[in-house]
Order: C-alpha cells, then sequence, then structure tokens
C-alpha cells in the first residue's frame, strides 16, 4: 500500500476551491502543501495565481520569484509573473 502525498491532495484540494473563488480558502491550502513540501514548484505557482486573483500583487510575485527558483524551466510561472 503507498503512503498518500498530503502536499499533492491540499494542492488539488486548493486547486478546485480557486476554481469556485474561494481564493483564501485556496491560499490556506496551498500554504499548507508549501509546508508539507517546500519544493512544490506549482504549489508556488498557484498561490501566486490566487493571491493575484484577490489584489496582493507584491506577495505573488514573491511566490512566483520562488517558483522559479525552484524551477527555472517552469515556463507558466514566467508568464504568470509577466
Amino acid at each position: 500500500m503507498s503512503v498518500p502525498n498530503f502536499a499533492e491532495i491540499y494542492f488539488n484540494r486548493g486547486k478546485k476551491k480557486g476554481e469556485h473563488g474561494q481564493y483564501e480558502d485556496a491560499i490556506a491550502d496551498f500554504d499548507t502543501a508549501i509546508h508539507l513540501n517546500p519544493d512544490y514548484t506549482e504549489a508556488y505557482c498557484f498561490r501566486g495565481l490566487m493571491k493575484t486573483s484577490n489584489g496582493h500583487y507584491k506577495s505573488a510575485i514573491t511566490d512566483y520569484d520562488t517558483a522559479i527558483h525552484l524551477d527555472p524551466d517552469h515556463a507558466e510561472t514566467y508568464y504568470l509573473r509577466g
């Protein structure tokens, strides 16, 4: 039996909440995913997207910068940061 990837579970739940406009709840789930896996590039990227949707632009840029630092080849993050 495999061990569940809790970071991915919180990440996926955060994406769903974001799709429904629940930005603060989504950010909380991405926070948890990042706490569980500090190298989770996608979680930083999506948390930045939720922060952008909520008008927290400076904080979003910090998340995008972290995602770029973790994975310099992640093109979507460059696009979102722009």
